[in-house]
């Protein structure tokens, strides 16, 4: 592989912007916006579970966030050929 191509590929990424990660923790997301505008009501119970899966969807994110960050570490300590 050429230096331009490597480059090129590095500029790209290999990998996708968007991870299912990170879709997955959209859902509760919206969720509690669309709570916070009013726009439907909760139970109590229903509103500290939405809280949970929040904290979840966020873990998710930084669990993501933490792969791609060591898979880039990785992947610029390797030896070129």
């Amino acid at each position: 592989m050429s230096t331009h191509a490597s480059t090129e590929r590095r500029r790209r990424g290999a990998r996708p912007d968007i991870t299912p990660a990170q879709l997955v923790s959209l859902v509760p997301l919206l969720a509690s916006l669309l709570h916070a505008f009013g726009l439907y009501d909760l139970s109590q119970e229903q509103q500290d579970a939405l809280g949970d899966a929040v904290e979840w969807a966020m873990a998710l994110v930084g669990g993501d966030a933490i792969i791609r960050f060591g898979r880039n570490l990785a992947e610029r300590r390797a030896p070129t050929r």
